[in-house]
């Protein structure tokens, strides 16, 4: 990915077409992946990680390689903050198109690969064709015998698909989505929570508590782990120490539900049915059954960001789950980025760190939830989770 933005940056420049900043911006959003997984990988998460996606049936796209740096929590919060200045980077590049009715780029995600171990080269097993092929493998392995044979194909088949202004504003919103979660987590101290349990996720950390990462193999290893676990929980006690960024992660979800506005309206208005990702009702999606969408679908999912804005603007509660008898009370989620608590989650489930944010009002009703969650036939998160 970095090899591409390089060459698309010098082909852009030197035509300057809507086609070539757009083939750039999605170069640029899968190097901020890249780049990100590189680090994690030098730091040991993924040999970690691996074993416990492994666990749980789950495909991987991690590498096992031995970690070749130890982190520290300062490391930590420069991974993520530099992964936001490259979504950053990718956000401004799309956000400067001004998309047409023929625009259009065609790409075999087969034949991305992504250097996810950092060692400067895209192996084989670093092409995206790969994940497709690990995920296709567990979903027959869900809907299969236990006794059948899996056929195993030797090479991932082509999977071209043709993005167009739809999909433009579907990787913009994105790369909001990302970045408001990295702002989240760079809004609170984080340093206490790794020092003490970075070494559940990473191969080689140094914190002041370096022997818990020493393990007795004369002993229950999985023990260890749990432990470290509910140590964990317990730390999610976090202070803000950059409250501006729960303000401008506010930003990035209002962004969202505008740019998915923008998405839905180039989408519904398209005449083609060619390769498409997000498709309008009587297209076909390149993801199959996975995502199929009626005009049901995209009233319901209009309804839903509707909900959403006002929710996010204050203009309707969430629902207080503790102590409310008439129903009347509900918390201003808007007001809890605005001016930022110490989030602590024990707490906030038990009820009591809530106090601040509460407030008589309209709240959003569990019935609208409820109705949602029947038009999409159960299927509301991933819908939504593809769409963004």
């Amino acid at each position: 990915a970095a090899q591409a933005v390089q060459a698309l940056q010098a082909t852009f420049e030197a035509h300057g077409t809507a086609e070539q900043r757009f083939a750039l911006g999605i170069a640029q959003t899968c190097a901020a992946i890249e780049r990100l997984t590189a680090s994690l990988n030098r730091y040991g998460l993924n040999a970690r990680m691996a074993g416990y996606l492994r666990m749980l049936g789950m495909p991987s796209v991690v590498m096992d390689n031995p970690a070749e740096e130890s982190i520290d929590a300062a490391k930590f919060r420069q991974m993520l903050e530099r992964f936001y200045d490259d979504l950053e980077q990718a956000q401004q590049t799309l956000q400067a198109i001004e998309p047409n009715g023929d625009l259009k780029v065609v790409l075999d995600i087969t034949r991305v690969r992504l250097d996810y171990n950092g060692d400067g080269q895209a192996g084989p097993d670093e092409a995206l064709g790969v994940l497709v092929q690990r995920v296709q493998q567990m979903q027959r392995r869900l809907f299969m015998p236990a006794n059948a044979e899996q056929e195993q194909p030797s090479e991932p088949e082509p999977f071209p698909v043709a993005l167009d202004a739809g999909d433009l504003h579907w990787l913009h919103g994105y790369c909001h989505v990302l970045m408001g979660m990295a702002d989240i987590v760079l809004a609170h101290d984080t340093d206490e929570i790794f020092n003490r349990t970075a070494h559940l996720f990473f191969e080689h950390t140094e914190t002041p508590y370096d022997f818990l990462a020493r393990k007795n193999v004369q002993r229950d290893v999985m023990m260890y782990d749990i432990i470290d676990f509910v140590a964990f929980i317990h730390l999610i006690n976090l202070d803000v120490v950059e409250p501006d960024r729960m303000t401008e992660a506010l930003a990035h979800f209002k962004q969202v539900s505008t740019i998915s506005r923008q998405s839905w309206q180039a989408i519904l208005a398209e005449t083609d049915n060619d390769r498409e990702w997000i498709p309008a009702p009587g297209q076909l999606s390149v993801l199959g059954s996975a995502l199929t969408v009626d005009q049901d679908r995209v009233d319901a999912w209009m309804r839903f960001l509707d909900e959403f804005d006002a929710i996010l603007a204050g203009e309707k509660l969430i629902p207080f789950w503790r102590g409310d008898q008439q129903g009347t009370i509900g918390i201003n989620l808007a007001k809890v980025f605005q001016d930022p608590p110490t989030l602590d989650l024990v707490l906030w489930l038990q009820g009591s760190a809530a106090k601040p944010y509460l407030e008589e009002g309209e709240l959003t009703d569990p019935q609208f939830w409820r109705q949602l969650t029947r038009a999409f036939r159960g299927d509301f998160m991933t819908f939504a989770v593809i769409v963004n």
